[in-house]
């Protein structure tokens, strides 16, 4: 069994969080799934005293299921969170958001979408954050679906299954879904 991996966090500026940014157009979040590598929560600790992270879930299920929770975060132009970002890419940690909004209004927005009911009855987690599952959700989605998840983000950004590109996913005036891919270049 492998250790995991120690996320490489510094403060220089990482190649793929400048390219996520303009892939972007505009001001970048993301969303990061804490359960998928133990790494993950201390290297969030090292940011918070500088950058603003806001778990997803609330009340006990954030204390409860705080090694598990997913975390929003900003990425600013030659931010803190630029090493985390770079660390991140190609294991699957989370996606990215594309808004206007401020980092209160986009978690409330975000939560929307944290519980779905399935036939007979039972809530789940829907992990909308895990780019594997993003990367199949947004194209099965129908008009009302894409409507209400892009309300107040404009692009959705993730990394294909090899970290080799970010996808930039769009929802289109006519109700469709864009989708355009970017080479990722000098990955760090």
């Amino acid at each position: 069994m492998m250790p995991p991996r120690t996320p490489a966090v510094s403060s220089r500026p990482a190649p793929i969080a400048a390219q996520l940014r303009r892939a972007a157009g505009g001001p970048l979040f993301m969303v990061v799934d804490a359960a998928r590598d133990p790494a993950i929560l201390p290297a969030l600790a090292a940011l918070e005293p500088r950058v603003e992270i806001s778990c997803l879930w609330q009340g006990e299920a954030a204390v409860n299921l705080a090694d598990v929770a997913p975390y929003l975060l900003p990425v600013p132009s030659g931010g803190e969170a630029d090493g985390f970002v770079a660390a991140a890419w190609g294991g699957a940690w989370g996606i990215f958001a594309v808004t206007d909004a401020p980092i209160a209004q986009l978690r409330r927005h975000l939560r929307r979408f944290a519980l779905v009911r399935i036939p007979g009855g039972e809530v789940l987690n829907f992990r909308l954050y895990d780019p594997r599952v993003l990367r199949d959700f947004l194209p099965a989605c129908d008009a009302a679906q894409r409507s209400l998840l892009f309300r107040e983000v404009s692009a959705f950004l993730a990394e294909d299954a090899m970290g080799a590109h970010i996808r930039r996913y769009r929802a289109t005036a006519e109700d469709s879904l864009r989708l355009d891919e970017v080479v990722v270049a000098g990955r760090s």
